[in-house]
């Protein structure tokens, strides 16, 4: 019933796309089932074909900055973010430095 509907949502969509002569980007396309983590892994893997082109599930996503995973988690997302912070720390202090030194 999952898939059904999935698919059903995935032809409205692109019903919808073509009503207003839009395309839809399928390599960009990338599908997530998201609940708790024991319902997810009890439906198996789940693959949809869009255009002659497969879309297999993702664990997580970035959209508009945000990561997301399946379990509506945080941890990827402050991972990321945390990450760019040190990043910039480095690069500000390695590049930097010598003007507060001056």
């Amino acid at each position: 019933m999952l898939l059904t509907n999935l698919k059903n949502d995935m032809v409205n969509v692109i019903n919808w796309t073509i009503n207003n002569r839009m395309e839809l980007n399928v390599d960009k396309t990338q599908l997530m089932i998201v609940g708790r983590p024991h319902i997810v892994k009890s439906l198996g893997n789940i693959c949809m074909e869009v255009h002659g082109t497969y879309i297999a599930p993702v664990e997580k996503l970035k959209c508009l900055g945000l990561t997301f995973d399946c379990n509506l988690n945080w941890t990827y997302h402050v991972r990321d973010i945390l990450l760019q912070d040190v990043t910039l720390y480095y690069f500000h202090y390695t590049h930097c430095n010598h003007i507060y030194l001056s």
